[in-house]
């Protein structure tokens, strides 16, 4: 069984500076690599290439040969890789046999990842008929926070791409040592990672855009939603040229591989100072809110909060929905939106959170009043009622609960 990534991401968004930090911060710490390019039109690799499938076909030879663009050129060499995976195999069985570990830099064209089938069919023949377990590595510019709405198209490409490959997924936030420089964030940092509650989105492209009308506040709003019930996308920060940062993605990207797991009948596949380091970062990070959060929950007979499979699933617990209170959960129609916290509080409790920045206290109070709230309606009989109340309100008006909180 050989083990890799999958790098993908939009032009520009830095696959190929991360291919190349990555082979020397794994060849640092002990792993044989290899990076295989799959881009026809990367003609200046900075790593040392195993297997290039320009080797194999050129994207310059296609579009002049059939007299195509570079994106028509782009999808005929996907095509030609497709018909030829035997090529690519041929090329890959004596890396695996030396059980190296396989990084696969791919190209930028975003509709190979999210739609396409000839580059799913290449994936596919490497993750299931190969046996390379993969976990598709999305990299996506840090700069895109700066802007509501390039980040909320960047989270649709996310999802969308998720989709469509069906593989272990990691989502970075790259270049985040650049970020300074394009000014203050709208929102903390954590909003954009852990992608929770966007109807704050909706609410800042309204006040930072004099052109925003309604019809638009209703799509972003009917978009967030979509995100918000999938409820997959989160993203991990990068700088690539961090340690630190580096150890912290490469311990997600073997817990999502499996690659952790090789180090229970063979010696651990981490070096020490990883596994024995102080910080918030890495393995050893990982391992202590795990088990801080195990902890807690063998203390607390139903843990409670918003959205808390997702936090759940952010430290890799498994939890039964009926032993969680929920109140993304509680206050539910089936086959209807998600509600989000700072709606139910406005409407609920008349009271706004989370308006200057994103408090996790704040949020684990209000969650704890808005459960009261529902055992109310339950012990009165009225909470089906009043579900059918918020739902027919909020659709009337847009899902913006900000008019009925009760002034200071």
């Amino acid at each position: 069984m050989s083990f890799g990534q999958l790098v993908i991401g939009p032009p520009g968004c830095g696959k190929t500076t991360y291919c190349n930090g990555m082979q020397h911060y794994l060849e640092l710490i002990g792993r044989k690599v290899s990076v295989i390019n799959l881009d026809p039109a990367n003609d200046s690799l900075p790593y040392e290439c195993a297997v290039d499938v320009r080797d194999l076909v050129s994207l310059e030879e296609v579009m002049q040969r059939f007299s195509l663009g570079p994106n028509g050129g782009l999808m005929y060499c996907m095509e030609y890789l497709e018909q030829n995976l035997d090529w690519l195999q041929e090329k890959l069985q004596p890396l695996q046999a030396g059980s190296h570990y396989l990084i696969f830099d791919c190209p930028g064209q975003v509709e190979l990842f999210s739609m396409h089938t000839g580059m799913k069919t290449v994936v596919d023949s490497i993750s299931n008929s190969w046996h390379i377990r993969l976990a598709a590595v999305q990299l996506v510019d840090a700069h895109l926070c700066s802007d509501a709405g390039k980040y909320l198209s960047a989270l649709l490409l996310c999802l969308g791409t998720m989709l469509h490959l069906e593989l272990p997924h990691i989502n970075l936030l790259s270049k985040m040592d650049l970020l300074p420089q394009y000014g203050p964030l709208p929102f903390n940092l954590d909003f954009f990672t852990e992608v929770q509650d966007l109807s704050y989105l909706a609410d800042h492209m309204e006040s930072a855009s004099e052109g925003f009308s309604k019809r638009f506040r209703g799509l972003t709003t009917d978009l967030c939603g979509v995100i918000e019930d999938f409820a997959l996308v989160h993203f991990l920060p990068l700088a690539i040229e961090e340690k630190q940062s580096v150890e912290r993605v490469v311990s997600e990207i073997d817990k999502a591989t499996g690659y952790v797991f090789t180090g229970l009948s063979q010696s651990a596949p981490y070096p020490p100072e990883m596994l024995n380091q102080g910080g918030r970062s890495g393995s050893s990070a990982v391992s202590q809110a795990t088990g801080d959060c195990k902890s807690s929950l063998a203390q607390t007979e139903l843990p409670g909060g918003h959205g808390l499979k997702k936090d759940f699933r952010m430290i890799n617990i498994i939890v039964p929905p009926e032993q969680v209170l929920d109140t993304v959960e509680l206050f539910d129609f089936k086959r209807q939106r998600k509600l989000s916290l700072r709606f139910l509080a406005a409407y609920l409790l008349q009271s706004s959170i989370q308006s200057a920045t994103h408090d996790s206290i704040e949020d684990a109070r209000t969650a704890l009043l808005l459960h009261q709230e529902y055992e109310k309606h339950v012990s009165t009989g009225t909470l089906r009622d009043k579900l059918l109340e918020i739902y027919r309100w909020g659709k009337q008006h847009g899902w913006d609960a900000s008019s009925l909180v009760k002034k200071p």
